[in-house]
């Protein structure tokens, strides 16, 4: 018989009703998976880079995780890069995840999150972690990009639109399965107003994408 060792606050997810909630399920729709391991428990996983270890250790505070995070060192295309992840066992979480519209291995599918379940006062944060995640800043010209599976970028710009001065733009990317990676890009100044709402509402981002606003 296996002896769990390490345990949390699996319910963390079962509703999203706080600022860190909205939050991490943000970046993990960006950032992260669920995996159905075909085991008795299934696996939920964040993965970043080494300098933004301290966002995940916000999370296992969050949930009262105490194992270290995982540490791993890869070499692809004679690049050598370093990330750091954590893993969570549990079919519970899992389960209230898929429920809240993520699915296993959804980087391959238009799937995504079911924003009625998140209430209208957290769905900032939601799109604060999705940012950290999946966005990016232009440092020249001020612009920010944010990635998106196939159609899933309307979810994005049908609750920026009301607050953007300018349009819109999507450039669409085929990518070798043929499915298609949306970038929707921000002007400068609507994607200033758009971080500064972020951040006035948010406890948790990354730091080195604020220092370039």
């Amino acid at each position: 018989m296996c002896v769990r060792k390490w345990f949390y606050n699996e319910s963390f997810f079962e509703a999203i009703d706080t600022k860190a909630k909205a939050y991490f399920l943000g970046l993990l729709m960006a950032d992260g998976n669920i995996i159905n391991t075909k085991r008795s428990s299934k696996q939920i996983q964040i993965t970043c880079i080494n300098s933004d270890s301290y966002i995940l250790d916000m999370l296992r505070n969050e949930i009262g995780y105490i194992k270290p995070l995982t540490f791993r060192e890869r070499i692809r295309n004679e690049t050598q890069t370093h990330s750091c992840e954590i893993n969570l066992y549990s079919v519970k979480m899992y389960n209230d995840l898929i429920n809240l519209g993520i699915t296993p291995k959804k980087g391959a599918l238009e799937s995504f999150v079911n924003m009625t379940l998140i209430p209208d006062n957290l769905k900032i944060n939601f799109w604060m972690g999705y940012f950290d995640g999946d966005g990016s800043i232009n440092k020249d010209d001020g612009y920010i990009v944010l990635c998106f599976n196939g159609e899933t970028y309307n979810i994005f710009t049908e609750y920026i639109s009301p607050y953007l001065d300018n349009e819109i733009r999507v450039l669409s990317i085929k990518n070798r399965d043929n499915s298609i990676l949306n970038k929707v890009i921000l002007k400068k100044n609507d994607s200033l107003n758009f971080l500064k709402k972020c951040y006035e509402n948010n406890d948790y981002f990354l730091t080195r994408k604020k220092r370039h606003i």
